[in-house]
């Protein structure tokens, strides 16, 4: 049976390939609101279980229990709100550039409200 280390990294490679670019320890740390060093220690086996499994576990979108101990299905059923299904919808009207533009708007805003919060302002 894999480790807890082991399927971290087996995740953020899944996450990596679906996504198609490098996912790195401090994308994933930030997303789950832990430190960089904190989930290198545990993709290194150095600690047998966290706090932060379900919040890792949601943003790969596996199950948590699979993550921590590798019992059951690895992963979840997604389920989509209606406004995410909207936006699915509204995409799959919209040709490569469309979809490039919204993307590129998306992430633009994405990162501005990030760095708001990170400076404590919203």
């Amino acid at each position: 049976m894999k480790t807890l280390g082991q399927r971290l990294k087996e995740c953020r490679d899944d996450m990596s390939a679906t996504l198609g670019r490098r996912v790195t320890q401090d994308e994933v740390a930030k997303r789950a609101r832990m430190k960089q060093a904190s989930l290198s220690d545990l993709e290194n086996d150095l600690y047998p279980t966290s706090a932060f499994i379900p919040a890792l576990a949601e943003y790969y979108g596996v199950r948590a229990l699979w993550l921590a101990d590798g019992t059951g299905r690895k992963n979840q059923p997604i389920k989509l709100t209606e406004e995410q299904m909207e936006w699915l919808a509204m995409q799959e009207k919209l040709d490569a550039e469309g979809r490039k533009a919204v993307f590129n708007h998306g992430n633009s805003l994405a990162q501005s409200t990030e760095k708001k919060q990170n400076n404590g302002t919203q």
